[in-house]
């Protein structure tokens, strides 16, 4: 026996979905979100023992997440000076991208048209947080020692949200029933029934 379609345990009309795509060849895809894309998601083989469903997540590609590398480096001065360069993952310079110092303070500025943002601050004992936000991409965030200066380099993803991958991973299911229309399942001591989306 083999699985074909699209079995979801969600109402289609819903803002947010839960479905796996089963194949033909075998493989399958799982998708969980809401209207910003993807919560949750992997992909792999699935096979049909006896009275069990098993999932094999072996297939997932992970995506690549924001990230920053980073220079710094000290002079006599009292403040502090933070040239941040934005970029994406291709590494595009990113204009008008929110780059917040202090978001108690409420200060902070945005990106020029080159993708570079400057920030200055009192020279002090401890760490500072830095928030990166733009629409497209997400936020993201690092620290500094505010004894330093700094030449960063900021990478975003190209995604608002982060998706958390699947994979490695092995779910199998007791087959309770099966018909043309849905499959239900059972896992410890919780019932799922997913039906055939059309």
């Amino acid at each position: 026996m083999l699985l074909n379609g699209n079995y979801s345990s969600l109402a289609t009309n819903q803002e947010n979905y839960n479905y796996y795509s089963f194949y033909k060849n075998g493989l399958f895809d799982y998708h969980s979100g809401a209207s910003l894309g993807d919560d949750k998601y992997g992909n792999g083989h699935y096979f049909i023992k006896k009275d069990s469903l098993i999932l094999q997540y072996d297939l997932t590609d992970l995506k690549d997440n924001s990230y920053h590398k980073f220079k710094n480096y000290i002079n006599t001065s009292d403040s502090i000076i933070l040239k941040i360069n934005i970029y994406n993952l291709d590494k595009k310079r990113l204009a008008h991208v929110s780059v917040l110092g202090s978001s108690k303070e409420r200060y902070g500025v945005e990106s020029n048209g080159e993708g570079i943002a400057y920030l200055k601050f009192k020279k002090e004992k401890g760490s500072r947080k830095i928030e990166i936000s733009d629409l497209c991409c997400g936020n993201y965030s690092f620290k500094i020692n505010s004894e330093f200066n700094y030449e960063v380099d900021v990478f975003l993803r190209k995604k608002f949200n982060k998706p958390t991958a699947i994979k490695n991973e092995v779910e199998k299911y007791k087959i309770i029933e099966h018909t043309d229309t849905y499959i239900e399942l059972k896992k410890n001591n919780q019932t799922i029934k997913l039906i055939k989306q059309l």
